[in-house]
């Protein structure tokens, strides 16, 4: 691989790392703000659509996990 690609995945690999940390701020904001919830609104759809979120958020970075290892191993 030539260095203007390396380099070009190299980018793409940051932008993937700042998304997850984002990502990772905006899944303890949801998982602070169900947890602070009342049972009865936890059981709503609020917080049925609140528990959906936090679980989409969680496959989301672990995808992004999996992304980041992978265009790792491409530029080792």
């Amino acid at each position: 691989m030539n260095t203007v690609r390396r380099r070009t995945i190299g980018r793409m690999k940051s932008m993937a790392e700042h998304t997850k940390l984002q990502l990772e701020t905006v899944l303890q904001e949801e998982q602070d703000c169900f947890d602070n919830m009342p049972e009865a609104l936890q059981a709503s759809d609020s917080g049925l659509k609140s528990e959906e979120a936090i679980t989409a958020l969680e496959e989301a970075i672990s995808s992004l996990e999996l992304c980041i290892e992978e265009l790792k191993e491409i530029t080792s």
